[in-house]
């Protein structure tokens, strides 16, 4: 999210307090700076007031400020889609993603998948055993964040649906 898009009402200090992974840091509110999903920040306020966020809007010179804490092992910010004739390749061979159909592969321990929305909503959750499973994935589209948990082995990705 844009720092821009920030509505400030007249009780909220014009700064916003965002923890880079070692210490909090004051930005402005008029500044283009994109907080990262998931980061963590908090604004001040002299008193109970609402916040409204704006939609989007194009910033000049918008700065990408990392968050520190990789979600793959690619470059932030990369995202792949998940609706192509092939499955996704993947650093690791416990998956495969291959449009709406998710195949974890003998992780050899009973675990758990788990995809969120980047705002951090759970949409999808479930168990699963030692051998191999198949999930038709009831998402719609948007990007979303998968996490696969068996044992010692651990994924982590980011995909896009757009079908």
């Amino acid at each position: 999210m844009c720092l821009k898009q920030i509505v400030k009402p007249n009780q909220l200090v014009p700064e916003i307090y965002y923890f880079n992974g070692n210490r909090y840091i004051a930005l402005s509110l008029d500044s283009d700076f994109q907080l990262p999903p998931f980061s963590a920040y908090f604004m001040k306020a002299s008193s109970s007031c609402h916040v409204r966020i704006r939609p989007p809007v194009v910033a000049s010179s918008a700065g990408y400020m990392p968050s520190g804490k990789p979600v793959t092992g690619m470059p932030e910010p990369g995202f792949r889609s998940a609706v192509l004739p092939t499955p996704l390749p993947n650093t690791s061979s416990l998956y495969q993603l291959k449009g709406k159909n998710l195949s974890v592969n003998n992780p050899g321990k009973p675990g758990e998948v788990i995809i969120c929305t980047v705002a951090g909503t759970t949409v999808f959750r479930k168990e699963i055993p030692s051998g191999n499973s198949f999930f038709s994935l009831p998402l719609s589209r948007g990007i979303y964040i998968l996490s696969i948990q068996a044992g010692k082995e651990r994924a982590y990705d980011k995909f896009v649906l757009y079908e």
